[in-house]
């Protein structure tokens, strides 16, 4: 009977220590800025990461992380099979990790149709081949496809460069920018979002807008007004 009462002691002694191992790997979790949360879910499958991404402030930083993780540098196979069955958040962002990846394949950006955001993937296929080769990789990269692929590609290269380096890089981003999108709507959306990541001030992104043709500047600065008021 003592024996009995010993291990229930015992067995409810090592529920609290787990209960409370939990308690601050979560704590831990839930105070890391959102890709680091994401990152730490790797472990789990797609759709129990993403009902946790949902709780983060920050989703759609949760599942760039968790797929950046989870989704190997060098992918095998077909790359559709990372993303296979995902929908919403969920398939942005494992379609832009994704664009990331294939910048090393000699399709690169024509595989982007075969994932669930072609579009979004095509964007991160831009970023990438900045990354890697400046403007000279991405007119490689982005020239293999035509249409809404070309735009998206353009558009993502361009706010890598203002991203890496706002002032140095911002005359240029536009052009290449506009050079896909002439009217400026979708322009003044990313690139002033960039400028802003990149710089952290709104008043002083709005003055780096101010050094680029009036058109320009003007769309810069409304771009960058509408990143800061979605940040409130």
């Amino acid at each position: 009977m003592r024996a009995k009462r010993l291990l229930a002691a015992l067995l409810a002694l090592l529920g609290l220590l787990g209960a409370l191992a939990l308690a601050h790997r979560y704590r831990a979790w839930a105070e890391a800025p959102p890709y680091r949360q994401g990152q730490g879910l790797a472990f789990l499958p797609p759709a129990l990461a993403a009902a946790l991404c949902r709780a983060s402030e920050g989703q759609a930083l949760c599942l760039q992380g968790y797929f950046a993780a989870r989704i190997p540098q060098e992918i095998q196979g077909l790359p559709e099979r990372y993303c296979q069955g995902l929908s919403g958040p969920a398939a942005r962002a494992c379609s832009k990790v994704m664009g990331l990846r294939l910048v090393v394949f000699p399709s690169s950006v024509r595989l982007c149709e075969r994932l669930p955001d072609p579009e979004a993937c095509a964007r991160y296929v831009g970023r990438g081949a900045y990354a890697r080769g400046g403007e000279a990789r991405v007119k490689e990269e982005c020239g293999k496809v035509r249409g809404p692929l070309l735009f998206n590609c353009q558009v993502g290269a361009a706010m890598e460069m203002v991203e890496r380096r706002p002032k140095e890089n911002l005359q240029a981003a536009w052009r290449l920018c506009e050079g896909a999108n002439p009217d400026g709507t979708v322009c003044t959306g990313a690139l002033g979002s960039a400028l802003l990541s990149a710089v952290k001030d709104r008043k002083r992104a709005e003055a780096l807008c101010l050094d680029l043709p009036p058109l320009q500047a003007a769309r810069c600065v409304a771009g960058v007004k509408r990143a800061a008021e979605k940040k409130l």
